[in-house]
């Protein structure tokens, strides 16, 4: 009877450990999409990837997944699924010009579990949502790295970095011109951005 009773425990705890070892395994990159919102409609616009990942994290525009792939292989897909768009690599991270937005692809971590390699990944679309004129909200196209605030954003903000770098930052979108020593934006309405005093100044034109 004990005898009975110790095969029954035995395989009872082999099939639990073998459960585990399959869902961290086999089925541990559980989806087939990779996705974030680009756009603030109704009906928002989608960048998708079909690649097999694991989901971490997700807040509509912004997700942060782990997969096997290498950030090299990622770039390959990329340029397959969007052959359009503008690519550039630069150390651990992709930036993509889309449908003039930026979206930013980053290597976080890596990681190996067994045979498998786990590579952490954050993608996320770059813009901000300033109010320019009394309750009209914008979103503007544009990296928060490059800025220097605590709180809400507002028309006139501390700026990291100075023209040069923001033209080169718009390069790829079709949606941009410029005008002196400002960016001229064709969203909603013409949004200008210009820096003055090391401060990034946003305006209707």
């Amino acid at each position: 009877m004990n005898k009975i009773v110790t095969i029954i425990m035995i395989l009872t705890i082999g099939s639990i450990f073998f459960g585990i070892l399959l869902l961290n395994t086999l089925f541990y990159f559980n989806s087939n999409e990779i996705e974030i919102k680009v756009s603030v409609s109704d009906n928002p616009a989608q960048f998708i990837l079909k690649e097999k990942n694991r989901r971490l994290g997700y807040e509509y525009w912004y997700t942060e997944f782990s997969t096997s792939s290498s950030l090299d292989e990622l770039e390959v897909l990329i340029k397959e699924t969007y052959p359009d768009d503008i690519l550039e690599m630069n150390n651990n991270e992709i930036k993509i010009v889309h449908n003039n937005i930026v979206i930013r692809l980053e290597k976080v971590s890596e990681d190996r579990f067994l045979w498998q390699n786990r590579n952490v990944y954050t993608l996320e679309s770059e813009f901000i949502s300033v109010d320019i004129v009394e309750g009209e909200f914008v979103f503007i196209p544009f990296s928060k790295k490059y800025l220097d605030i605590e709180g809400a954003y507002t028309t006139r903000m501390k700026i990291k970095c100075d023209m040069d770098e923001l033209k080169e930052y718009y390069q790829g979108f079709t949606n941009m011109e410029f005008e002196d020593e400002s960016i001229i934006l064709e969203l909603e309405k013409l949004v200008k951005l210009t820096i003055e005093d090391d401060e990034l100044v946003i305006s209707y034109k």
